[in-house]
Order: C-alpha cells, then structure tokens, then sequence
C-alpha cells in the first residue's frame, strides 16, 4: 500500500521535519524577494520568469529561472533595481545545442541592452516561425497548460473546464519540492517535485496535483500522483507545519477538518487504455483518515491543447 509505504518512509527519516521547516524558509524569503523584485521588470513573450526556491537569499540580489516553453534559457538577475541576462557556459551549450543561429555567448548582459535586445527578439522570431525543438516535450506541455490556467477567461482549455489558477510565488511559477519521490512508481526518501499544483473551484476550492507526461508517454503515472498527492496530505497534516503549508499553497484561514486533493494525470488521447488498465490493477489509496484523494485524467491534444477532464476514480 502506497500510504503504508510513505508512512514507513517518514517515521524512518526524522530529518524530513528539518528539511521541510528549511524549505518553508527558503520559499516564503523567496516570495518576499521576488515581490520587491518583480518591479524591475516586465516579461517579454514568449519568454517567462520561474522562481527558483532558495534563490532570494541575498540582501540586493535576486535570480529567476528565464524559459522558453518551459526551458531555461537564461537567468535574469536583478541586483541593486539593476536587471541584467545571465547565460551561463552550461546554458550556452544547451542553447547552441537546440537554438540554431542564435549567436550569444556565456555572460552577463544589462537586460535593457543591445544583447539582451537581440536575446528576446531572437525567441520572438522563433515562435514566429515555428521551428524549434527543445531538450524535454514535458517541459514545453507544462508550459503551455500553465500559461492557460493563467488565463481568466471562462473557456479556457477550449471550454473543457475552468475555475483552475496554478499556485504560484508572487505570480511566478514554482515546481513546489517533496522529500518523497515518485517516478519509479514507488515513495522513495529522495527530493521530488510536483509537475504543476494548482487550485480548482469544483464545488469547494480544492488542491489540484498534476502529473505530467509527453505526448504519447506513459509510466505509472497514476500511481506516481498518487504518491505526490499522498505526501502533500503528510504535510498538511503536520502538527508543526501543515498550517504554513497551506498557506504557501494560497489558502488563507485555518485547514479545514476534511481535505480533498485532486490528483489528475495529463497524458495524451492515445493514452487512455493505459491509464483504465492501471486503474484496475492499481490499488490507489483514496481515503487518507478524513481526506480524500479524488483521481482525474486530463486528456490532452498537443496541437489544440484541448482538454478532455474525466474523473476517473473518487474516493
């Protein structure tokens, strides 16, 4: 049993306690930092900025992660209200890697200069033409839905659901960390992190954990969120901790007596035999004391980004 499981894992390694209380720390000075931040700067599509947790912990210094579909590309600093285009060695020989033509070099560049202009001018052109490939689909999907649950239309997702905003840090996205991992479709006591969590108004405001594959990819990605959305009940219910959590996730008032997570995962079409076929030989934990896990595939067309929410199994 996958709660089983996790409950061994948690009682084994007392440091969980520590490194979450470390990581509380790390994000709420990152949302600080990156609120006073922000201002210094506006995005310029299609490039977007990610925090990165930990990363405000200098007096006058701050580094988001600056992608492109989901890939970075750069990371844009903001030191002293001054903002400049960082491109390090590793990320100049990803870049040359899958951006043709694009002839930038390693270093640091005022973000308001000729440099930096060409920098975003040249990923303008690229979506333009449509001709680009990228080190992870996942990431570029990610992105893509992430950008929709930004949106405050009704008929986001082509009209399929609506009520869903990501949780961000002070407007940023945040790939939020677990001292349990799930990708091999076992808890494991190592660093793992949920693809993208958000909040969707189905009734109640509720936690919306996704878990994320490629297009025509599948790995026991029901049992993989259910060790995600598990783990986030773990720390919710922390005596010491869960409180804070919560209100990391965007909630305000005390956690309620009962909690539902929505675990979706969003694969492809093509997909759906595989996803039915785990719910039968899968025994998915459901009912976690007073909480719930409630399961959901988000089938999705690459092209269209259409998608098709079904709930498939409830609690």
């Amino acid at each position: 049993m996958i709660i089983t499981e996790i409950n061994n894992i948690w009682e084994k390694h007392k440091g969980f306690k520590d490194k979450l209380r470390l990581w509380l720390e790390q994000i709420n000075l990152t949302q600080q930092r990156a609120t006073e931040m922000k201002q210094y700067f506006h995005q310029w599509r299609p490039l977007s900025a990610y925090v990165r947790a930990g990363n405000g912990a200098g007096k006058d210094i701050f580094s988001f992660s600056l992608r492109f579909l989901g890939q970075e590309v750069a990371s844009l600093i903001v030191r002293e209200s001054k903002v400049y285009l960082k491109i390090s060695d590793k990320t100049a020989l990803t870049n040359n890697r899958f951006f043709q033509n694009l002839t930038i070099s390693a270093g640091t560049y005022e973000w308001r200069g000729k440099e930096a202009q060409y920098f975003r001018r040249y990923f303008q052109g690229v979506v333009k033409k449509g001709v680009f490939s990228l080190h992870s689909p996942e990431h570029m999907i990610e992105s893509c839905i992430i950008k929709e649950m930004f949106r405050k239309s009704r008929i986001k997702f082509a009209g399929t659901f609506s009520g869903i905003q990501p949780v961000t840090l002070s407007g940023f996205p945040l790939q939020f960390p677990l001292p349990i991992s799930g990708s091999s479709g076992i808890p494991k006591a190592s660093n793992g992190h949920i693809d993208i969590l958000a909040r969707r108004r189905a009734g109640r405001v509720c936690l919306s954990v996704w878990e994320l594959k490629a297009p025509g990819r599948y790995q026991k990605t029901l049992r993989e969120v259910a060790i995600y959305s598990a783990t986030v009940l773990k720390m919710l219910r922390d005596p010491d901790l869960g409180q804070k959590w919560y209100k990391v996730f965007g909630f305000s008032g005390k956690i309620p007596a009962s909690l539902c997570i929505e675990a979706v995962v969003a694969v492809t079409g093509d997909q759906r035999k595989k996803v039915e076929k785990e719910i039968e030989n899968c025994d998915l934990p459901r009912r976690i004391g007073n909480d719930s896990i409630q399961y959901s595939a988000a089938y999705y067309d690459k092209d269209t980004m259409k998608i098709t929410f079904e709930k498939i199994c409830e609690s």
